[in-house]
């Protein structure tokens, strides 16, 4: 496919496309591959909001390591 039919195929796409969120996520997509930015400015207030909420348990000692979470997934699945 020649990049002018990449171009007509990802405008035709984005013009007949009405989800807000898929336009957002494309709009993301490509201001970060333009951009030499932080990853972090990519990220929507939920993803910040998610990713500062673990680092806050880190910190406070919530946390349960690999072996752990392991060991009990592979349980649940024994049991179940």
């Amino acid at each position: 496919m020649s990049v002018l039919e990449l171009k007509n195929e990802l405008h035709r796409l984005v013009v007949n496309t009405e989800d807000e969120n898929i336009l957002e996520k494309v709009r993301v997509y490509f201001s970060s591959l333009s951009d030499s930015s932080d990853w972090w400015e990519t990220l929507s207030p939920n993803q910040k909001t998610v990713l500062e909420t673990g680092l806050d348990q880190l910190d406070s000692g919530q946390k349960v390591n690999h072996h752990a979470v392991r060991e009990k997934v592979n349980q649940l699945l024994k049991d179940g």
